[in-house]
């Protein structure tokens, strides 16, 4: 039996859009950060797949475009999955 799907990783969604630092509420277990960009970041670690797919529902709630999600592993965050989305975000085709 595959157990990987349900183990809880260490992900970063970056958002073409800063998000305000009162949102935080909204992300529990995620940190809110702004890149050199002016794009948002959300990054935390143990996140289930089941919460990462209703943040990412959220986001879309929100019309805030997902440019990048990114799959990392060790405190190193070496990447091991990685999703491109260009300009016109995941949810905004």
């Amino acid at each position: 039996m595959n157990t990987t799907h349900n183990t809880p990783s260490h992900y970063r969604i970056q958002i073409k859009e800063q998000i305000d630092p009162h949102w935080a509420d909204w992300f529990p277990g995620f940190e809110i950060q702004t890149t050199i960009e002016h794009d948002g970041n959300l990054e935390g670690e143990n996140i289930p797949p089941d919460k990462l797919r209703a943040d990412l529902g959220r986001l879309r709630d929100l019309g805030l475009p997902i440019l990048l999600i990114e799959k990392l592993i060790n405190f190193l965050c070496r990447k091991i999955y990685r999703l491109r989305l260009g300009n016109r975000g995941l949810f905004n085709a």
